[in-house]
């Protein structure tokens, strides 16, 4: 994966080349008038109104909590919404609130489950991950 100059500042190149996957939170945004505009968008985009709705269009604060492999062109997905998330696809990210860098696939699957665990405990927040 090309790396950024972000994580070089972040981690340092030979740090980077230890690591296989990326556990990632994203601080996210909506900018819908009301919920009717919200389930609309969801119906249209996604082809139905997901459980979560009401609950992430009331919250102030929206996350969303991934890993991957290849980090760059996950978090482009997301930002340019082409394969992103059902809640990516509705919440637009504004930037990466948090990187974690793992050792392998099992090690991210835990820090993702991890962190939403944790996450979910912010008050006034909504904090996706599948």
């Amino acid at each position: 994966m090309p790396i950024s100059e972000e994580l070089l500042e972040s981690y340092g190149r030979k740090e980077l080349e230890k690591y296989s996957h990326w556990v990632y939170i994203l601080n996210c945004h909506h900018y819908y008038r009301d919920f009717d505009e919200l389930e609309r968008r969801a119906k249209n985009r996604l082809g139905k109104k997901p459980w979560w709705l009401r609950q992430a269009f009331e919250a102030n604060n929206l996350y969303y909590i991934g890993q991957t492999e290849n980090l760059e062109k996950r978090i482009g997905e997301h930002f340019k919404k082409q394969n992103s998330s059902e809640f990516t696809t509705l919440f637009d990210p504004q930037d990466i609130e948090r990187l974690e860098p793992q050792y392998s696939r099992n090690s991210a699957e835990y820090t993702e489950k991890r962190l939403f665990e944790a996450w979910k405990e912010i008050d006034d927040a909504f904090v996706y991950s599948h």
